[in-house]
């Protein structure tokens, strides 16, 4: 049978392997950034609706947006894989270069959970875990002990009560405040 102590282990083991693994770049499903090949003769000067529907056609979907003279972000069918879009996008003569339309988060708050660290935040629950169990078995021994064994000699109640007490102070001291502005 195995011990508390590697059940703990091999959980946090496990959680900790599926939180540090890659994430997924966030897209917009179905959205791509396309290039369009000058030579294609797609683009001539300023383009007009018949260009744009004849533009849209060519790449198998609809135009969202026009980036530059020679990029646009366009609508293909959800259902499609993504990697089977990239391929036929790419496959296609009058594509330069497409990519998929990555979401950037270019205004980043202190509000955003990882403004100030890339690290995962199961990892960082774990590792708070870890650290914070120990400290309030040391703070409720000292709380307990008797005074002769260096300790306050509170009973369970009132040692109980203390942390309590505590714990609303710092609530009432260390308020969670909402974001100035929307972000």
């Amino acid at each position: 049978m195995m011990s508390r102590k590697r059940v703990s282990l091999t959980i946090f083991a496990v959680t900790l392997s599926l939180s540090l693994s890659a994430k997924a770049s966030e897209v917009v499903a179905g959205q791509y950034v396309v290039e369009i090949n000058e030579a294609s003769g797609l683009l001539s000067g300023n383009l007009s609706t018949l260009n744009r529907t004849t533009l849209a056609r060519t790449l198998g979907g609809s135009i969202v947006d026009q980036i530059r003279p020679n990029m646009f972000v366009i609508q293909r069918d959800t259902k499609e894989t993504t990697t089977r879009a990239l391929s036929l996008l790419r496959e296609n003569v009058a594509v330069k270069a497409v990519d998929p339309n990555y979401i950037i988060h270019a205004l980043r708050t202190p509000n955003d959970s990882d403004f100030f660290t890339k690290t995962s935040r199961t990892f960082l629950f774990w590792a708070a875990f870890i650290i914070t169990r120990p400290l309030g078995a040391v703070v409720g021994d000292l709380l307990d002990k008797p005074v002769d064994h260096g300790g306050l000699a509170l009973s369970r109640y009132s040692a109980s009560a203390a942390l309590f007490v505590f714990m609303v102070a710092c609530l009432l001291v260390f308020k969670s405040r909402a974001a100035k502005t929307a972000h």
